[in-house]
């Protein structure tokens, strides 16, 4: 009888790879036939005991079985996963040599029985399992962070805001802080070297102030509070007050100062006056240039206009009323700057020419104004740096 094959190896020749799947050796078939048994309705044993081979009627008593050889499942380095989608329904993990069970051929799970093993163990014997892969935990914040995060926020937002609100100066004036974002007031005031005159011809040494302009010496006025730069090559300061009248006439006499007249050793072409708005002068005429307060604009036609401290008049006494800005329209003025205006070339009481005459508002109640006559009108240029840096003392007591 001619050995029958089974497989393109003869049998012991050649040992299947790990990867390998089965190969499904039998005689009889794998699955019941539900026509020829009716019984397919039911469900497969749990488990069932492998049969011994058993050869058919018309063939030799003496069984042929294959002898190949398959390695243990435990000895390979790499799991078998089942394979689904066999034919059939069957799972593709079979064993050679041995009949399936009434549970694999009803599409139960598969069992692999080497042929070495015991009756007993083939039947105990169940596949390996897979280690089982353990994700890596995912960090996830806690819902807490997000709720910290805001309230730091929240809380460095109002210390800045405190911080912004103290160095304004809104609250909190007394704090000294590292740092400033906006700018600061001085709080304090170089001192400058001055020269103190009293109302008579009394005369001071000059002192020099690095606040000044290069050049230039400081002059502090008595009983008024103003200290007056002026260029020091123009000599010595002296100031002489002229007397006025809180009630002019009848049996009334000059009892108060009216105004302030300062001039210089070696310019003769310079004088300095400051005119009170509360006194009236002697009576005169005409009126002197000094006479006159503040300037001012015509709200109707933009021009420039002078005050003059006007009176009332009652038995023969006149008494100071208000000072009215009437005196104009000045056809001779320029501005200068917010303060201070220019008169070029005005003329003298007498109709020769007094020169170029500046006017500057003073931010005091008794003493509003303050005039620079150059007669040659070439100084412009040092009266206009007198002005600008002409200081009050505000501790000083005015008459």
């Amino acid at each position: 009888m001619d050995d029958r094959v089974f497989d393109v190896s003869k049998p012991n020749r050649a040992v299947p790879s790990a990867t390998s799947k089965p190969i499904i050796v039998g005689h009889h078939p794998i699955m019941s036939d539900p026509m020829v048994t009716g019984r397919a309705s039911e469900p497969a044993k749990a488990s069932v005991a492998p049969q011994p081979f058993a050869p058919a009627a018309n063939e030799p008593e003496t069984p042929h079985t294959m002898s190949h050889t398959f390695p243990s499942i435990s000895d390979s380095t790499e799991s078998l996963p089942p394979v689904d989608g066999g034919i059939g329904g069957l799972s593709d993990n079979l064993t050679v040599g041995s009949e399936p069970s009434p549970a694999s051929a009803a599409g139960g799970d598969q069992q692999f029985i080497r042929p070495d093993q015991t009756e007993e163990a083939q039947h105990n014997w169940s596949p390996p399992s897979h280690p089982s892969v353990t994700p890596a935990p995912i960090s996830h914040h806690p819902r807490g962070s997000k709720k910290t995060m805001m309230l730091i926020v929240l809380i460095l937002a109002v210390l800045a805001g405190g911080y912004l609100v103290i160095d304004a100066g809104l609250i909190g004036k007394g704090i000294n802080l590292p740092f400033h974002i906006f700018k600061q007031d001085s709080q304090t005031q170089t001192p400058v070297a001055t020269k103190t005159a009293t109302p008579t011809s009394q005369t001071a040494s000059p002192s020099s102030s690095t606040s000044l302009p290069e050049g230039f010496t400081a002059y502090k006025l008595a009983s008024t509070g103003l200290n007056i730069p002026y260029p020091s090559v123009w000599g010595e300061p002296t100031s002489a007050p002229e007397t006025g009248y809180s009630k002019r006439g009848g049996t009334n006499k000059a009892d108060v100062t009216y105004a302030y007249l300062v001039n210089f050793a070696t310019n003769k072409d310079i004088q300095i006056a400051v005119t009170s708005g509360q006194y009236l002068p002697a009576a005169r005429t005409t009126a002197l240039y000094y006479d006159f307060l503040q300037w001012c604009t015509g709200t109707a036609d933009a021009k420039f206009y002078k005050q003059m401290l006007h009176f009332t008049t009652v038995a023969g006494t006149d008494t100071p009323s208000t000072a009215t800005c009437d005196q104009g329209p000045l056809t001779d003025a320029v501005k200068v700057n917010d303060t201070t205006i220019v008169q070029t070339g005005t003329k003298a009481v007498d109709g020769t020419t007094a020169g170029d005459i500046y006017t500057r508002n003073l931010k005091i109640t008794n003493l509003p104004v303050m005039r620079v006559k150059d007669i040659t009108g070439k100084n412009g240029d040092n009266i206009k740096k007198i002005l600008e840096n002409l200081t009050l003392d505000t501790t000083a007591k005015t008459q």
